[in-house]
């Protein structure tokens, strides 16, 4: 396929990487009472547990958030993936703060080049007609990887053993079956022949303003 070629195929994958991408910001949530009696935390190391997810996504948001109009979907959310499985990676050898910190971190940057990059092609691969409801549909995968999280965590810290390690494990191999979408999944941006990599201006355009306040309220009020 040219580079640059638009493809009117079904938004689902897409639909279902973001989501499974958003699993992955909240799923440390049921774990963090494990982490508090392995390690001895105490409120402060979780605050900062927590704050550096917040870093990773919104540095990446603020360095990154365009560059999907430069280098095309599919390649940005390649290196979506990698963040993702980095984060798995780190905190499945975790044995210390800095590490944890360093794992949610990288889970930010996964989830923030997800936020910004699947929601886009969800929206460009749904037909004209549905345009508004893709972006209701865009909004709702991340809505839902981030109701996921938790739960899928919490199921498997209460019924099996390592709960420190497995939920990392499965979402190792829910990032792999992702990457099986990614790979076969076609560009529908219009990528430049000399990429221009720049800093993302903070701005709101006004027709998805109805839509972002709701999403905004949602997300701010979910756990991170």
């Amino acid at each position: 396929m040219e580079s640059g070629q638009k493809v009117q195929n079904s938004p689902i994958p897409f639909f279902s990487v973001a989501a499974t991408f958003m699993i992955g910001a909240t799923l440390p949530t049921s774990i963090y009472r494990s982490y508090e009696q392995r390690y001895a935390f105490g409120p402060t190391a979780i605050t900062v547990i927590f704050a550096c997810y917040a870093a990773g996504a919104l540095g990446a948001l603020l360095v990154a958030g365009n560059w999907s109009d430069q280098l095309g979907r599919r390649r940005m959310l390649q290196w979506g993936l990698v963040a993702a499985a980095a984060s798995a990676i780190t905190f499945l050898v975790a044995n210390g703060l800095v590490a944890l910190m360093l794992g949610r971190i990288l889970s930010g940057i996964s989830a923030a080049i997800f936020t910004s990059t699947a929601t886009v092609a969800v929206i460009e691969q749904a037909p004209h007609r549905f345009r508004h409801q893709a972006t209701l549909a865009a909004t709702a995968s991340n809505l839902l990887g981030l109701g996921l999280g938790p739960f899928m965590s919490g199921v498997l810290v209460d019924l099996f053993p390592w709960p420190t390690r497995l939920p990392f494990a499965v979402h190792l191999l829910l990032v792999a079956v992702a990457a099986i979408y990614v790979s076969r999944a076609p560009e529908t941006a219009s990528i430049p022949e000399h990429p221009k990599l720049r800093m993302q201006r903070i701005s709101l355009p006004a027709e998805v303003r109805t839509t972002f306040v709701p999403a905004a309220l949602a997300g701010f009020s979910g756990p991170p």
